[in-house]
């Protein structure tokens, strides 16, 4: 979410951080995820992910829908498909579709002797280099590498502080023990991560001033 902006639901970039915690693509993760999303406390929609382990190859896909709407009537909707697929510890590649507000758009991130070759319908192919990941938040592998916006292929300059122990809620309203990880800059998000490093919620503020919540189902 490049600063969060009503459009910019799942986030992006490219990073400078070495926190002490390894690469890892979803070791230890159950087979599916999903999280209800909040506007302002209002729940609005819902992302779902499932986790497809066979062998050595990993393949997540992503699901989220959102819509805000006033009265009856729907004022912005949001849609984001993802599939991520990954080798071992090595990510190979991403086809993203997303619609925001009506507007379009379509990402393919792919492995390459040369580093991570990506491509958008709204910017030029580049080739990113080879430790570049996705800012798919469920990796905990995100903390240490650059990242690229899975919604719209920009690279992300930003930052990441570890709060360290915290709490977050989940949607049933329980309190979770979590660690708090802060990204500032082209992505201003909160994630957190459980004991066993898998995503366990998100926070941050969209451009009109109203916070987004990711709470775990």
């Amino acid at each position: 979410m490049s600063r969060m902006t009503r459009r910019g639901f799942a986030a992006a970039g490219a990073a400078l951080l070495i926190p002490a915690t390894p690469i890892r693509a979803a070791g230890g993760y159950p087979s599916a995820l999903a999280f209800a999303a909040y506007r302002n406390g209002k729940r609005v929609g819902e992302q779902r992910m499932t986790f497809d382990a066979n062998g050595g190859a990993l393949t997540v896909r992503t699901e989220a829908q959102l819509s805000v709407k006033i009265g009856p009537v729907t004022a912005f909707r949001y849609v984001h498909e993802a599939v991520e697929r990954w080798s071992g510890d090595q990510f190979e590649r991403l086809d993203t579709r997303t619609s925001a507000g009506g507007r379009k758009e379509a990402v393919t991130a792919v492995r390459s002797p040369a580093g991570v070759r990506v491509s958008g319908s709204g910017i030029a192919p580049f080739v990113a280099r080879a430790d570049t990941l996705p800012f798919t938040h469920w990796n905990v592998g995100i903390l240490k590498t650059p990242l690229f916006n899975p919604q719209t292929g920009k690279l992300l300059r930003h930052a990441v502080r570890i709060v360290g122990p915290s709490s977050v809620v989940t949607a049933d309203g329980r309190k979770q023990e979590a660690r708090r990880v802060v990204f500032t800059g082209d992505a201003m998000i909160d994630n957190w991560y459980d004991a066993a490093d898998i995503w366990a919620g998100l926070r941050g503020r969209l451009d009109d001033g109203s916070m987004l919540e990711y709470r775990r189902l």
